[in-house]
């Protein structure tokens, strides 16, 4: 009887590896900030503790200041102001989680605005991807953005990367003029991996009110990729979590 539960239990020990063995990063969902404004989702497992805590602090940190900046606008225009945020995944592992929320907000003035917040993070450190290590050709240069909520974004960009995004803006049958618009535009990127796509995202930073609707996020396929110097460990998670769905 004893070898039969010594034999059951390591059974079920192979079969808990095997069931993180995909690298996917189990996440738990919180309630909303405020009405219309959903949280961030929480690391619930998949990465050592104090990862998943260093993460999680960061994901707190970022509904609070969605709370301040959603409150502070509808305290502005209380009759008119609007702010509601979607979160989507695009990548919960192997290795990197993708987090992205998606703003649009009316505080009063002339028009609506939107803005997007994307926080990747590496599990195994806990902290946010580090972009001109993993991207040394695309990220030649690195800067900030800070976007409706008040957070500060890292940026990247580089005459290569601006040349792929306007290429795959151009073979998505984007507005010509949009082309027009860019072309003396200084690019600056926030960008993130996304297993869907199989590929990394792009979208362009900071750009004037009048031409931001030609800054569309466009995914660079990990295809593509594999012909610059991009971290090969980064290529792999990408298509590993793309072949796994998550």
């Amino acid at each position: 009887m004893r070898r039969l539960c010594l034999v059951l239990l390591a059974a079920f020990v192979g079969q808990a590896y095997a069931g993180n063995d995909s690298g996917a990063i189990r996440l738990s969902k919180p309630k909303s900030v405020m009405r219309h404004v959903a949280a961030f989702p929480r690391l619930a497992s998949g990465a050592e503790p104090a990862s998943i805590a260093r993460i999680n602090k960061a994901l707190t940190q970022a509904d609070g200041r969605v709370r301040k900046a959603a409150r502070d606008c509808l305290q502005a225009d209380r009759k008119h102001a609007n702010w509601t945020r979607k979160v989507s995944v695009p990548m919960q592992g192997p290795r990197y989680v993708s987090l992205i929320a998606a703003d649009d907000y009316f505080c009063g003035g002339a028009h609506p605005d939107n803005s997007t917040v994307a926080l990747v993070f590496d599990v195994d450190t806990g902290t946010l991807a580090d972009w001109a290590e993993l991207l040394p050709e695309l990220a030649q240069h690195t800067g900030t953005d800070t976007v409706g909520d008040g957070s500060t974004l890292g940026t990247i960009a580089s005459q290569k990367l601006a040349d792929l995004y306007k290429d795959a803006a151009k073979h998505s049958g984007s507005d010509p003029a949009c082309a027009d618009a860019l072309k003396d535009t200084e690019l600056n990127f926030i960008l993130w991996p996304d297993a869907k796509q199989d590929g990394l995202t792009v979208q362009p930073a900071g750009l004037p009110h009048a031409i931001a609707s030609c800054g569309p996020a466009m995914a660079l396929p990990v295809k593509t990729l594999k012909t610059l110097d991009v971290n090969a460990g980064l290529l792999d998670a990408i298509e590993a979590a793309h072949r796994q769905g998550h």
